[in-house]
């Protein structure tokens, strides 16, 4: 058993659990050397809901392939995961930790099924024993709470999909692989407003159930009528210009983002 002394610090464990996440110092480039984001500091704690907004170009994509690992990133300055030190980490080891991009546009996938894809990735992120039969009803139970048929299971992933079945897709990952961190890029867009509604319920309800951190990647901040941000992040001119709460986000829908 660990014995912390008693002089009134908060210990060093608790201190990184509530703080989920942080980027320290992180510039963000592509294509080798053109720099999309500059000096990035953010922290995102266990348990809450942060909105990232900005423009378009802005660099909203990137920083979320920032914090999951995307191959096409390189990063100066530190990702810090529950303490630990995961820049250098490849995506599929960060998703492992509980590191999970909900992708904008998720690509095709031809001749691989859903549910083939779905239970290999899950037995290999996931790491727990569980047969065929008793994941297929898993996955039955989360597929009702996003309105899709069990026939969707056996399409190729992603093929012939429209908008809003790709967004569900990327829904119904999260709820299978349980991650830590979700980031989830543009999740509104190509979604009636029904759908819309579902989805963000199914988000805020998986992040009380899971003490999870969401962070939700948008163009514009129409989503405040689904959800009540712990913390509103500007991106602007290749880093971030505000910080705040849903104040901000306010400020943005009757103001629009003023030119750099």
């Amino acid at each position: 058993m660990i014995n912390f002394k008693s002089n009134g610090k908060i210990p060093a464990l608790k201190f990184f659990l509530k703080k989920m996440l942080k980027l320290k110092d992180v510039s963000a480039y592509i294509n080798k050397d053109e720099k999309i984001l500059e000096n990035i500091n953010a922290e995102f704690k266990k348990n809450t809901l942060s909105l990232v907004l900005g423009p378009n170009a802005a660099g909203k994509t990137t920083l979320a392939e920032v914090i999951s690992g995307g191959e096409n990133v390189r990063i100066e300055g530190k990702v810090l995961f529950t303490g630990k030190d995961v820049t250098k980490l490849e995506i599929n080891k960060r998703a492992k930790l509980g590191i999970l991009l909900l992708h904008q546009n998720p690509v095709e996938i031809p001749g691989v099924k859903i549910f083939d894809f779905l239970f290999a990735s899950y037995k290999s992120m996931v790491e727990k024993e569980i047969c065929v039969w008793d994941f297929h009803e898993v996955v039955l139970k989360n597929l009702n709470k996003l309105n899709l048929s069990e026939e969707f299971l056996q399409r190729n992933i992603n093929e012939g999909f429209s908008g809003g079945e790709k967004k569900k897709f990327e829904i119904l990952q999260m709820l299978l692989f349980e991650p830590k961190v979700a980031i989830l890029d543009e999740i509104d867009s190509g979604l009636d407003i029904d759908s819309v509604k579902n989805i963000f319920q199914i988000v805020k309800n998986y992040q009380e159930e899971q003490k999870a951190t969401i962070i939700l990647i948008s163009h514009g901040p129409k989503i405040l009528k689904y959800i009540t941000p712990n913390q509103v992040l500007l991106i602007q001119g290749k880093t971030i210009k505000e910080k705040g709460d849903i104040k901000l986000a306010k400020k943005i829908l009757e103001n629009g983002y003023k030119e750099e």
